[in-house]
C-alpha cells in the first residue's frame, strides 16, 4: 500500500512545482488593421504622423521586442498584445548604424554652416533638410538639431540610402530631454520610425484594411506549459504501475474465472453425487458416454458389494450390460 500511497501524494506536489506555465511562438488569425500595399497607389505625398495609425504602427514594433519578436516594416500591424513578429511578418527593414565619430562646433556655429560642414565629411547628402527646437531666427541658438538627407529625390521609385531621417515628430525621442546628450539607442529607434513611416505610407494611414487571402495570419505569443524531464520520468513510472496493477487484474479475473468453471462441475446434492459416482465408475468403458447419464437413470441404478474389496460400488446400466457379457 505504501508503494502506491506515498507517490499518489507526492506526484501532484511535484507536478505544481515543477511544470511551469510558458509563452511560445506561434500564429493567429489577423482581422483588421494596417496593412502594406507596395504596388505605389499611396494617398498621400508624406506619410501622416500624427494619427492612430502611427501609433500602431510604431507600438507593434516595440510589443514585438517586449515578446521576443522581430523589428522591421511589417506587412500587417494592430494592437494586439501579443504580437511577436517572425520573418513571414516582415516586408524589409531598416539597418541603421553610426557613420563615424560624434563631431563637435563650437558656440556660435550656425546651423547652416554645420549642415554644410557634414555634407563635406560626407555624413549628409547634399539634399539635407533640418529641424531645431529653441533656436533663434539666426540659427545660432539651438538646443536640439537633427538633419536629415536621402540619396534620392523625394519623388523617385528607385531604392535608396538614408544618412539620417528625422521629422518633428520623432525628433524628441532621439534625446532623453531638453539639454540632454543623443539618446544611446538612436540608431535602433530612427530604424524603428523609418519602419513606421513606410507602413503609414504603404497602408494609406489606414487601420481598417482587411488581411489578404495570402497571408491571413501573424506571429504572436501563446500560452504553453513547460514540462520537464522528472515530470516524463513520474508519468513514465505511473504508466508501468498502471500497466502491472492491470496485467494482475487481468490474471485474477482469469483465475476467478477458471474457479467458477471449476465450480460448476462439482455435484450438488445427492442426486449429482450419485451421477459423478456412475461417471466415475463408468469412465473408460467402450460405447458409452457418461456425459449423457441424468438424473432420470437412477431409478435403473442401485449400490452392490464388490466382495473382492469389500468396497460397495453403484451399478449402472453400462455395469449390467457388461456383467451380462460375461
Amino acid at each position: 500500500m505504501s508503494l502506491t500511497f506515498i507517490p499518489s501524494k507526492l506526484t501532484p506536489l511535484v507536478v505544481t512545482s515543477l511544470v511551469d506555465p510558458v509563452r511560445i511562438q506561434s500564429e493567429h488569425s489577423f482581422t483588421k488593421g494596417l496593412v502594406t500595399d507596395t504596388s505605389g497607389h499611396y494617398f498621400f505625398g508624406m506619410p501622416p504622423q500624427n494619427g492612430a495609425p502611427y501609433i500602431i504602427a510604431l507600438n507593434s514594433q516595440l510589443i514585438s521586442i517586449l515578446n521576443g519578436g522581430q523589428v522591421g516594416t511589417y506587412t500587417k500591424a494592430n494592437a494586439d498584445p501579443n504580437f511577436a513578429a517572425t520573418k513571414s511578418d516582415i516586408l524589409t527593414e531598416w539597418t541603421c548604424t553610426q557613420d563615424g565619430e560624434d563631431i563637435s562646433y563650437d558656440y556660435g556655429t550656425i546651423i547652416d554652416d554645420i549642415v554644410s560642414d557634414l555634407e563635406g565629411r560626407r555624413l549628409l547628402f547634399g539634399n539635407a533638410s533640418t529641424t531645431r527646437t529653441g533656436s533663434s531666427d539666426t540659427g545660432i541658438n539651438f538646443s536640439h538639431l537633427v538633419s536629415w538627407s536621402s540619396s534620392t529625390d523625394d519623388d523617385s521609385t528607385d531604392s535608396f540610402e538614408v544618412r539620417a531621417a528625422w521629422s518633428m515628430s520623432f525628433q524628441g525621442v532621439m534625446y532623453n530631454g531638453t539639454g540632454t546628450p543623443i539618446n544611446p539607442e538612436a540608431a535602433d529607434i530612427l530604424g524603428r520610425h523609418l519602419n513606421t513611416m513606410f507602413m503609414i505610407q504603404s497602408g494609406n494611414n489606414s487601420l481598417s484594411s482587411t488581411s489578404p487571402a495570402s497571408s491571413p495570419t501573424q506571429g504572436c505569443l501563446v500560452d504553453a506549459t513547460d514540462v520537464p524531464l522528472l515530470i516524463v520520468f513520474l508519468v513514465l513510472i505511473g504508466f508501468v504501475k498502471i500497466s502491472i496493477l492491470s496485467l494482475w487484474w487481468a490474471g485474477l479475473k482469469i483465475r476467478t474465472w477458471r474457479r467458477r468453471e471449476q465450480a460448476k462441475a462439482v455435484p450438488y446434492g445427492w442426486e449429482e453425487w450419485m451421477l459423478q459416482a456412475g461417471r466415475e465408475q463408468d469412465i473408460g468403458r467402450k460405447h458409452t458416454d457418461v456425459l449423457a447419464y441424468k438424473p432420470k437413470d437412477l431409478k435403473h441404478w442401485y449400490f452392490t458389494m464388490d466382495h473382492e474389496i469389500d468396497v460397495p460400488h453403484v451399478v449402472t446400466k453400462a455395469t449390467r450390460e457388461d456383467a451380462l457379457l460375461k
